[in-house]
């Protein structure tokens, strides 16, 4: 996926915060892509915390944001890691990696301000193959977010070249 793809897949999700500086976290940032498109959406003088288990992606990050942070955290998304409050979180292509999304949601959403909010990005399909063993597709997610009095807006749709369906950006709030 091309950065301008990811821009845009995030863009309605993200400028729903104002213009004041914001503390995000990219939960599974890999090697950057959504937290890049992130950092182009946030005001000067944001942070991002990017959080993965691979230091080596972690640190082949390109950061060119003038006047923003990027913190990185090396840490599996299952461990018990710590962030300050967040006004938002980005979660792309990671989801589909744990067993149980609700319970994993529940701790983002006690990571999240009030008024924060949570943008995903997720193969729009419940059949899992070795490669997105545990998928969510959107109405799958629509219910999830519902348990946890959360609401759902798509943000956008993009074909996917990996199989023949499509991914979908969803903002929970």
């Amino acid at each position: 996926m091309e950065l301008n793809t990811a821009i845009s897949l995030i863009r309605d999700g993200v400028s729903s915060h104002g213009d004041g500086a914001a503390i995000w976290a990219d939960l599974g940032a890999g090697s950057g892509l959504f937290t890049r498109a992130l950092a182009s959406l946030l005001p000067v003088n944001s942070t991002i915390y990017a959080v993965d288990k691979d230091p080596n992606a972690l640190n082949s990050i390109p950061w060119d944001q003038q006047g923003k942070s990027m913190i990185p955290v090396v840490s599996d998304l299952t461990s018990n890691f710590e962030l300050p409050p967040l006004d938002g979180v980005l979660i792309a292509n990671a989801l589909h990696f744990l067993p149980d999304p609700v319970q994993y949601l529940t701790r983002i959403k006690s990571m999240i301000t009030d008024r924060g909010s949570i943008i995903v990005i997720e193969y729009d399909t419940d059949s899992g193959n070795r490669w997105v063993p545990y998928p969510i597709s959107l109405g799958r997610m629509k219910m999830h977010a519902a348990s946890l009095r959360l609401d759902v807006k798509l943000l956008g749709t993009e074909k996917s070249k990996y199989n023949a369906g499509s991914m979908y950006s969803a903002l929970l709030y």
